[in-house]
């Protein structure tokens, strides 16, 4: 991983055995890429993966992904957890319930607790199967969904200070400065889930949260609805991910990102409103 195990994961089983960049590279022929849409998102785990390497993809965004040797891409599958436990039945492999924990956890993520249009009956089968091996449902959301740090609990008071409706309403969108996170000592995992907030407002079709990562870049997120494909809108920032929620990093300033994309969003929510007319 290129960042430490963010807290809410740490107590996966097989955790404490996630390197992160910095020492010296392991030694290895193949690299297994899971959940990566873009080869940019590795940054500076991809030196340990040079051009003499065989290369594996399993994922489930939108697009074709990085380039691989082989791999299997599928975004019908709402979570790559899901792809892993299809090559448990195929290997004939039983699924032991510290690798099921692990799934669940892609699972709930990926899915918002399956709350999120990527759930699909496959998907709640693929629950059951996970859940009959034992897991304590209620803790493993617990730990997931309902704590929350007070570095993170202060970041959304400023997004809920700041937040700023367009499109008649049809569009919430907030932002967080690198001073904030600077001041606050929140890091990157404290920022995760922010987004929704913007979305989940009533009568809101798109939300998005503008991240100031460093001087000059800003990192977007969006969440939508049934209304506009995230995955779509951001692919020409070099973005991608899924129809519901997306996101993309551009080297442009907070200020400026903001003042080009929200007249961008407001424009194509009101033509998408024009033609459902």
């Amino acid at each position: 991983m290129v960042d430490p195990v963010p807290r809410i994961y740490r107590s996966l089983p097989g955790a404490g055995k996630i390197q992160v960049p910095g020492g010296e590279a392991p030694q290895l022929d193949t690299a297994v890429l899971l959940d990566i849409a873009s080869f940019d998102r590795l940054e500076s785990v991809s030196d340990w993966i040079g051009p003499d390497k065989r290369l594996i993809i399993i994922d489930h965004h939108l697009g074709e992904g990085p380039g691989g040797s082989m791999g299997f891409i599928d975004p019908s599958y709402a979570a790559t957890g899901e792809i892993i436990v299809e090559l448990f039945h195929a290997a004939g492999v039983e699924i032991a319930q510290e690798a099921a924990y692990c799934l669940y956890v892609a699972q709930i993520t990926d899915t918002g607790g399956y709350r999120f249009s990527n759930t699909n009956p496959r998907s709640h089968r693929i629950a059951a199967e996970l859940l009959e091996t034992g897991l304590d449902v209620a803790a493993i959301s617990g730990a997931v969904f309902d704590a929350m740090s007070r570095k993170k609990a202060e970041l959304l008071k400023r997004v809920l200070e700041r937040m700023e409706y367009g499109a008649d309403g049809r569009l919430a969108w907030s932002h967080v400065t690198k001073e904030d996170t600077e001041n606050i000592g929140a890091g990157k995992e404290d920022l995760d889930g922010l987004v929704n907030f913007t979305r989940n407002i009533e009568g809101v079709w798109v939300g998005a949260l503008f991240s100031e990562t460093s001087q000059g870049e800003t990192k977007i997120s969006l969440r939508s609805d049934n209304h506009l494909n995230a995955a779509d809108f951001l692919a020409s920032y070099g973005g991608g991910g899924h129809a519901a929620a997306a996101g993309a990093t551009i080297t442009v300033p907070l200020n400026k990102a903001m003042a080009e994309m929200i007249p961008r969003l407001e424009e194509t929510l009101q033509r998408i409103k024009n033609e459902e007319q």
